[in-house]
């Protein structure tokens, strides 16, 4: 009786993983006939990206938002970013969890890889050397004075991803 279960619920938890992955990409399939991600419509057009540089108050601030348009990572993903994660001689970053695996990895733009060596940091342990708040307030701060909503600086770096051919799976 025991490993019976076992199995139920076992193969209920994979019905679930598959239902939520079903729904995401269903989600995004939404979004992409409405035009948002698929070249139809920059949410970030260059005017209003320029003015979003702009209102930066540091070269940090700067280099964080220029890598948040290239890889679309979230504040708490940026702030456990190190140095080790980096791989230049493919152009790629790996993405850990919390507990360290490895989650995905993501194609670095040439706009992400200026942003990294515009850093004056040491080029060992974390990238941005900020906490997720700290990171989260940059942002906020960034996009209020800049006149723009947060959430088009990762719609924007959503649209680029996929325009450059990242799989869908590597973008959400």
């Amino acid at each position: 009786r025991v490993g019976r279960n076992q199995r139920r619920l076992g193969c209920l938890a994979l019905l679930l993983c598959v239902r939520a992955a079903r729904m995401k990409i269903a989600a995004l399939r939404r979004i992409h006939r409405r035009g948002r991600i698929a070249g139809q419509h920059d949410p970030l057009p260059g005017a209003r990206w320029l003015a979003l540089l702009d209102a930066a108050d540091s070269a940090t601030t700067r280099a964080l938002l220029q890598f948040v348009r290239a890889c679309g990572l979230a504040p708490d993903v940026l702030s456990r970013l190190r140095w080790q994660h980096v791989r230049l001689s493919d152009r790629t970053l790996s993405v850990h969890g919390i507990s360290g695996q490895l989650l995905r990895t993501i194609p670095l733009s040439p706009d992400a890889v200026e942003a990294l060596f515009s850093l004056h940091t040491r080029k060992y342990g974390l990238i941005f050397q900020m906490s997720e708040h700290e990171i989260s307030k940059a942002l906020q701060h960034t996009a209020r004075m800049a006149g723009v909503d947060q959430a088009d600086v990762y719609r924007a770096a959503a649209h680029d991803l996929l325009l450059q051919g990242t799989p869908q799976a590597v973008v959400a």
